[in-house]
């Protein structure tokens, strides 16, 4: 199962984000690079069994109507956010383009003055939904100051599952160096197509700011 819920529109090696496993999950949630009127998803899959077992699943386990197969849930798309879906499908490709000439721009910024920018292998396309850059040291600094410049960057995780008291029992006593350290340098920034040029600017002279560059 390939988790594609952030990468619409990436590629890999001129493969598109969810067809590169047997099953793509997507997620539509408003923020996302294609996002609905609220919580909505979908899986693709290119096998027949696995579409037909996917069906079922999403409607109670049902094949047809009551008649029930297996166990499932209500996993419907809605007929409201299916329909917004659709139209805002015609402009992907223009958005992605949008999203894409954006993240460039940030990327090459925090790259000269000293961040790592997560943007995959060197034969990935990404789709920069988020923008996440990896800033040792000094990232609540950096944080403080574009949000005190009205940059709305976030820490996308701020901690570990394992730290969560839910999950914390399934690992008890371990440690998890390299996540951990992820939740101390990870910093997103904002990257959608409805920035305007100005806006753009100005979040590049803020992180460059932050992070000490002329």
């Amino acid at each position: 199962v390939e988790d594609a819920a952030q990468a619409l529109g990436s590629t890999l090696r001129g493969d598109c984000a969810g067809t590169l496993g047997d099953i793509g999950i997507f997620s539509f949630f408003p923020s996302k690079a294609l996002g609905a009127a609220g919580d909505a998803g979908a899986c693709v899959t290119d096998d027949v069994a696995l579409a037909e077992s996917m069906a079922r699943i999403r409607s109670h386990g049902a094949g047809k109507t009551y008649t029930w197969e297996r166990i499932g849930g209500n996993y419907r798309l809605d007929a409201l956010q299916a329909a917004i879906l659709d139209v805002k499908l015609a402009a992907l490709p223009a958005r992605l383009a949008r999203r894409r000439a954006i993240g460039q721009r940030l990327v090459a910024a925090a790259i000269r003055v000293g961040a790592v920018a997560l943007t995959g292998a060197a034969e990935c396309e990404p789709a920069f939904a988020p923008l996440a850059l990896r800033i040792p040291e000094r990232r609540n600094e950096v944080l403080a100051h574009l949000r005190e410049r009205g940059v709305d960057a976030r820490v996308h995780y701020p901690t570990t599952l394992p730290a969560c008291p839910p999950f914390a029992v399934y690992a008890p006593g371990q440690s998890f160096p390299e996540a951990e350290r992820a939740t101390r340098e990870l910093l997103s920034l904002p990257c959608h197509p409805e920035l305007t040029d100005a806006e753009v600017e100005h979040l590049e002279r803020a992180l460059i700011e932050a992070l000490g560059g002329p």
